[in-house]
């Protein structure tokens, strides 16, 4: 991942995190996707193939 072409000059940057709940009704194979932004425009995507 290269290094974000818009640096906030914040000192302190604010940290976040998120927990996120979910059941499953059956079994068979899902796909997770995560969609994270800044408000400096950055965009990142993670997609997670899962077998439950």
């Amino acid at each position: 991942m290269s290094p974000d072409p818009f640096p906030s000059f914040d000192l302190n940057p604010v940290v976040a995190s998120d927990a996120m709940d979910h059941v499953f009704v059956s079994v068979g194979n899902c796909t997770i996707t995560l969609d994270v932004s800044d408000d400096d425009g950055g965009l990142a995507t993670l997609t997670l193939d899962v077998t439950i």
